[in-house]
């Protein structure tokens, strides 16, 4: 029997689900016949955090019995590990983290996030994580990356350049991203039904 697998992006604050390389991410992920939508999240511009990790349970309770993956840019990445530490988090294949801070800032409205991550519980509910993360960041440090990754025991994905990664800054494809959900074990479903 075939396993369905989804790919669930979540975009960041103020922005929006077709922002940046969210469209070139998913039309990738559907040129292997697999399901990839980015998720609206509720109120970018004063997001709250209880209310991004209840929108990824409902998405990921959607799929039950699917494999799951979850790529999330910038907030999304804290939105991401807050499900899988929350009590409603069901486990997932892999967690692709693109340009995530791990500490509060002072200029984001970003009501409850970047409190505490407990690593050991994240990990126990993902399969798998691949962290990138651009050195010449202008809105997260490089070492959020840097800590992210220690963090979860993962090697860090790191780029030369891309800054922040956004489309404003000029940043439509992200093939670091399809190369770290195929390392997560995406596979084509059109392959795997002639095997």
């Amino acid at each position: 029997m075939i396993s369905k697998q989804k790919v669930l992006l979540v975009h960041g604050y103020k922005t929006t689900p077709n922002g940046a390389w969210f469209p070139w991410l998913m039309a990738e992920v559907k040129k292997l016949a697999v399901f990839a939508v980015a998720l609206d999240m509720p109120t970018p511009a004063v997001p709250l955090q209880a209310e991004w990790v209840s929108e990824i349970a409902r998405a990921v309770d959607r799929h039950a019995g699917d494999d799951v993956y979850l790529v999330g840019h910038s907030l999304g990445v804290a939105a991401i590990l807050d499900y899988l530490q929350s009590g409603s988090a069901k486990k997932i294949k892999g967690a692709v983290l693109v340009s995530g801070r791990v500490h509060p800032s002072a200029n984001l409205a970003t009501v409850g996030f970047y409190q505490t991550f407990d690593y050991t519980k994240i990990k126990d509910m993902c399969g798998g994580f691949v962290v990138i993360h651009a050195i010449d960041d202008d809105m997260v440090p490089y070492q959020d990356g840097v800590e992210l990754a220690a963090g979860l025991g993962v090697e860090l994905v790191t780029l030369e350049t891309g800054r922040h990664l956004t489309g404003s800054q000029g940043v439509f494809e992200l093939p670091e991203a399809f190369a770290a959900l195929q390392k997560l074990g995406l596979y084509s479903e059109r392959k795997s039904e002639t095997a």
